[in-house]
């Protein structure tokens, strides 16, 4: 996600504070820079392979069934039960109930609702979503229309 067209038709200026031309890699309030999308990418490149590797050594997996879910593709959990890369499917009483098979201990539990706040970020979001289901390119016109 990227806001620097609109912060620019709204003559709102990014002022950028780091202590390194990267630091601010990926930030969605101004256009990502050719060497900017190069670190990014070798970081996620270095990132999915080690979670590859982890994820073959760990689940016992051969190299065609490496290849087959390298794509980062994201599977259903009937899919990844199939491909081997889970034990079970279940909700989190499944959870609780195996992991504490795996431990060999009781587990005490606490079921904790967390409230979403209001955001500028969540309020671009579901303008932007509403002004494309709209037809409309401009979110802030087609939310004060």
């Amino acid at each position: 996600m990227e806001f620097s067209g609109l912060m620019n038709e709204l003559g709102v200026e990014y002022v950028n504070i780091t202590s390194g031309s990267l630091k601010d890699a990926g930030s969605p309030y101004k256009n990502i820079t050719d060497e900017e999308r190069k670190v990014l990418q070798e970081k996620t490149d270095i990132i999915h392979e080690e979670f590859v590797k982890s994820v073959k050594d760990e689940r016992n997996l051969t190299e065609k069934q490496v290849e087959e879910v390298r794509t980062g593709e994201i599977f259903l959990g009937s899919q990844g039960k199939k491909l081997g890369l889970v034990d079970t499917i279940g909700g989190r009483e499944t959870a609780v109930t195996e992991a504490e098979k795996i431990t060999d201990t009781e587990l005490q539990t606490e079921k904790v609702e967390i409230e979403s706040k209001f955001s500028l970020l969540s309020l671009l979001n579901a303008n932007a979503n509403m002004a494309s289901l709209l037809g409309n390119s401009n979110p802030l016109e087609a939310a004060w229309r």
